[in-house]
């Protein structure tokens, strides 16, 4: 439902090589350019159809040419004229200035690494690195707020001047595949549906615990949510 097909270009497989529980190598079978001006337009009016429907819109970016200035711009648009939340999960190969407008992204490490050409080397071990490169991802997209993603460090929000540190609450860790994807679409679940944006990482924390300790892409079902949160 809602699809938009694209005759021009095959559907995206990404094949996984994996040895026991470790991921070994993905093989990525797939076409990656810009959409046409067409099939962006049928894409742009998709969203524009289920907007009224949404509490938050998620953009998520896989850098496979979906993801241009001018659909971000025109969701942002649109989203903002209804009052709705915008959050993306950028891509390190997509200029930080198509993500502008966006109220909040939640990029990991390496991706804010790149995204605010900072360079790391020892400077991975100090702390105020995370900070400065909040700072600056906020700054190029005009946003107030701001969430990288720390893998066993949990994650660090930015909110309004305010910096918080909320640990993992993975329990054990098989397979990160996926974990990403979580966090938002549990962030954007919780944001949109009125909890703070603390506590919609907090619950997206636990989310993300959950997918670890599988291996392979797959969900966290509500259930499993529960139980990971009454089990804190």
């Amino acid at each position: 439902e809602h699809l938009v097909v694209d005759s021009s270009r095959p559907t995206t497989r990404k094949l996984r090589v994996m040895v026991a529980n470790h991921h070994i190598v993905r093989v990525d079978y797939e076409q990656r350019k810009l959409l046409s001006r067409d099939v962006e337009d049928r894409v742009i009016a998709e969203v524009k159809k289920c907007l009224g429907g949404a509490s938050a819109v998620v953009i998520q970016d896989y850098a496979k040419g979906v993801v241009s200035e001018r659909l971000v711009q025109e969701v942002v648009k649109m989203a903002r004229a209804q009052g709705k939340k915008i959050l993306a999960d950028p891509n390190p190969k997509t200029p930080i200035e198509t993500y502008r407008g966006v109220d909040l992204m939640t990029p990991n490490f390496d991706e804010a690494a790149a995204l605010s050409k900072t360079v790391i080397g020892d400077l991975k071990k100090d702390p105020a690195v995370v900070d400065r490169m909040g700072e600056k991802l906020m700054e190029a997209i005009g946003s107030k707020q701001m969430v990288l993603t720390l893998s066993k460090d949990g994650m660090r929000l930015f909110e309004k001047g305010d910096v918080i540190d909320l640990p993992t609450n993975a329990k054990q860790v098989f397979d990160v595949t996926g974990a990403g994807d979580t966090v938002i679409a549990a962030l954007a679940l919780a944001w949109g549906g009125g909890f703070s944006l603390e506590q919609s990482c907090a619950l997206a924390n636990f989310a993300a615990g959950v997918v670890v300790g599988k291996v392979g892409c797959v969900p966290c079902s509500i259930p499993e949510l529960l139980d990971a949160v009454n089990a804190c």
